[in-house]
């Protein structure tokens, strides 16, 4: 548990600077078979006394410590790093709708004495996806469904198949809720 204040400038041409106050409490939090906070926890930032981001399950508590006031519109995960070393094998929890499930992603690359390498991604153990002829397609992109909605899949795997050992791949995952509603992204870069 913690707390931080910052003075931000103000952009350029303008006067003065901003106070942000960063919060968090990770000492409850509880964690999956990924090294990341299922539960328990939150991470807060709040910018003169209103709340900007709002990370974890600890919503009443979050908002009590730091006295802020709610946002207009509550914060998506849009984007997300990881690094993976070793194996080709990579697995992330990831929400694609506003108040959905957490779904748990694995993207399997076999590329071992492979004559032909493939890409397979199994949502919920579930395999979703197989790209075949992986040295000739180790860029593209595929519609799955996940929950009825429609998540584009788009990856390049070309530092995987023709890199040296610790080169990186990409995987992104854009959902489109509705045609008139702005799109999220889940953007996953394993090495």
């Amino acid at each position: 548990m913690g707390s931080k204040s910052l003075d931000v400038a103000a952009s350029s041409g303008a006067a003065g600077s901003t106070k942000v106050d960063v919060f968090w409490d990770l000492s409850g939090a509880r964690f999956g078979p990924a090294p990341e906070q299922l539960e328990g926890f939150y991470v807060a930032v709040v910018c003169d006394r209103e709340m900007v981001l709002l990370l974890g399950d600890m919503r009443k508590e979050a908002y009590r410590k730091t006295g802020a006031g709610r946002p207009a519109v509550d914060a998506l995960l849009v984007a997300r790093r990881e690094h993976v070393v070793g194996k080709k094998v990579f697995s992330a929890m990831a929400q694609f709708c506003h108040h959905g499930r957490c779904h748990d992603i694995v993207i399997e690359c076999d590329t071992a004495g492979a004559k032909d390498p493939s890409l397979v991604i199994h949502i919920d153990r579930r395999p979703v996806m197989r790209v075949r002829r992986l040295a000739w397609k180790f860029r593209g992109n595929q519609t799955i469904l996940v929950d009825g909605l429609p998540v584009e899949v788009f990856w390049d795997v070309h530092g995987w198949l023709f890199g040296s050992a610790t080169s990186s791949a990409v995987f992104m995952f854009q959902t489109c809720q509705a045609p008139e509603k702005s799109m999220s992204w889940a953007y996953l870069q394993p090495y």
